[in-house]
């Protein structure tokens, strides 16, 4: 059963990892002053943004379109009179993911903020968005009875040139902080495909197609997974995770990201 996943075995190692970065982080915070996550700026003692990860002025730019409307199905902006449990975006799309929920859309400072994320040494980034994320849908994620946290996955060649993976950092900071089991390994992509980033959006839909397959021997039977990604833009790539997930025996898919990319910025990302 998915109960008995090998994965909890990484966590249980990992947390030896995890309490010395806690103890390093400790030290660092008592000989520094707090340090913005975005900027790096110093933070003041008080401060009006509603997140303690970022300086009032970067806040306001990330958080620019956190009251934007959004549709309950795929995250997309919505007009304030649209149905939000399916939007013209996704009303035709057969998605085997049952809801998203997004930080914000994938534009000007968030836009930034997520292409900085893609690279070595932005965790302190990643984590601060993320922990903004959990403060916005802190009461949806606890209605949620998950059971695995799981990013989604690399091929093998992305993870052999660069072990950094901006999905894995944030599925590692929601699934500590929401006290949900980590599978960082279960999905798996099984080839290489073409960059989603330099394709329409009509090919991006066949480009992932059976790209992704739930590891030998897993059952998930009656699971819900929180799926997680820094950013989704058609949707191929959560609903071929969901696909391989659902194939596996899993009941519920939650789709996570830190922004919802549409029209033609999606194809820079």
């Amino acid at each position: 059963m998915w109960q008995n996943l090998r994965s909890t075995i990484a966590n249980g190692l990992g947390g030896c990892r995890r309490a010395a970065e806690e103890v390093w982080r400790g030290a660092v915070d008592f000989a520094y002053p707090p340090a913005c996550a975005s900027c790096l700026g110093d933070l003041p003692a008080e401060t009006s943004s509603t997140t303690t990860e970022f300086c009032d002025s970067c806040w306001k730019g990330l958080s620019r379109t956190l009251d934007m409307p959004a549709c309950l199905r795929c995250a997309a902006t919505i007009g304030p009179n649209l149905n939000p449990d399916g939007c013209p975006m996704c009303r035709n799309e057969h998605y085997r993911f049952d809801r998203t929920l997004r930080f914000g859309v994938y534009d000007d400072d968030l836009r930034i903020a997520c292409l900085r994320m893609k690279h070595g040494g932005a965790r302190r980034l990643i984590a601060g968005l993320g922990w903004a994320f959990l403060d916005r849908h802190a009461a949806s994620l606890n209605a949620e009875p998950l059971d695995l946290v799981v990013p989604v996955p690399r091929d093998w060649k992305q993870r052999f040139f660069d072990s950094h993976s901006s999905a894995a950092v944030l599925a590692e900071v929601w699934s500590r902080a929401l006290k949900v089991p980590l599978a960082p390994d279960l999905l798996r992509k099984t080839r290489r495909t073409p960059p989603q980033a330099r394709l329409v959006p009509s090919i991006r839909r066949t480009n992932l197609k059976n790209a992704f397959t739930v590891r030998r021997g897993e059952d998930l039977t009656g699971a819900t997974i929180l799926l997680v990604d820094d950013v989704m833009t058609t949707g191929a790539t959560a609903n071929e995770c969901s696909r391989a997930l659902r194939e596996a025996g899993a009941t519920r898919v939650v789709v996570g990201v830190l922004a919802r990319g549409l029209g033609r910025r999606e194809l820079n990302t």
